[in-house]
């Protein structure tokens, strides 16, 4: 019967943990350092390749870095995720000629920012275009 009382020990220490990490919310001060560092600075958005909405066929392939202040790995995971998804939807909203030469550029870098940092809750700083083509 060992076994078993083990098992309830190790569920009492998951439930614990789970309590822990709602502690480490409040109080960020000495329990943050068990787990992963806070990210800050430009981090790699995935490659996003979609369909722009006209002309049919065409597509785009969009690299970008996002740069945010300070804050927990775990949630620049989720928010990477989350600015990318919104980024391949925003270009299936696009034709070509909405993103052609320098004035397009500057309006959907412009628009990406903004879409950015109300998904950031005001920790996004900047997105930078590393990569847009068509194909």
């Amino acid at each position: 019967g060992h076994a078993n009382s083990g098992d309830k020990h190790a569920k009492a220490e998951d439930k614990r943990a789970d309590d822990k990490k709602a502690d480490d919310r409040h109080a960020k001060a000495e329990k943050g350092k068990e787990s992963a560092p806070p990210v800050s600075g430009p981090l790699a958005l995935p490659p996003i390749v979609g369909p722009l909405r006209a002309p049919d066929q065409i597509w785009v392939r969009f690299e970008g870095v996002v740069v945010v202040d300070e804050m927990d790995a775990a949630r620049s995971k989720a928010l990477l995720a989350e600015i990318a998804d919104d980024t391949l939807i925003y270009f299936s909203t696009l034709s070509l000629v909405d993103i052609e030469g320098a004035a397009g550029l500057k309006a959907v870098r412009e628009d990406l920012v903004e879409r950015a940092r109300i998904r950031g809750d005001g920790k996004v700083r900047d997105l930078l275009i590393q990569t847009l083509v068509t194909q």
